[in-house]
């Protein structure tokens, strides 16, 4: 039986939310042969264009040694608004990245509402359940600090 994750990150960074999506387009679209900007998360499968329907694969890197392969499928975007996906693989469920403009900031909220398909993780969940939660807090951490680089230029 997969367990459930409802997790949500909310992130000020000193940009407006058009400088902040076009961090996210970097990300979800690296350059040929440029290493990914966010350690923690890599893209295997860019999409040709952020547009619904287009497939983004992304393997993530716990801090604890295990790894997430996603294919996410996008279901919404909004340029400098929202992008959200439907997710398959280890973990299926729907995630959201919104940006809010803040004054001269803008806040970034992501959030994964996610159940983990590995069998190990479901097993163990009883147990483990705090470090897969610490695990996503760091990537997230590590996430923020990506865009924060992104945004300095």
């Amino acid at each position: 039986m997969s367990s459930r994750y409802d997790f949500v990150s909310v992130w000020r960074i000193p940009a407006d939310p058009a400088r902040c999506w076009r961090a996210i387009e970097g990300m979800l679209r690296p350059a040929a042969g440029a290493p990914s900007p966010w350690p923690a998360v890599e893209v295997t499968g860019p999409p040709v264009a952020l547009e619904p329907g287009a497939h983004v694969g992304l393997t993530v890197r716990s801090p604890f040694g295990y790894r997430l392969v996603l294919d996410a499928v996008l279901t919404r975007v909004e340029p400098g608004v929202v992008l959200a996906a439907r997710s398959d693989g280890d973990l299926s469920g729907e995630g959201e990245v919104a940006l809010f403009a803040a004054a001269s900031d803008t806040l970034v909220r992501v959030r994964w509402v996610v159940r983990t398909e590995r069998a190990w993780m479901n097993r163990t969940a009883w147990l483990l359940r705090p470090v897969f939660v610490l695990a996503h807090t760091a990537v997230m951490a590590s996430g923020r600090r990506m865009m924060r680089r992104a945004v300095r230029g």
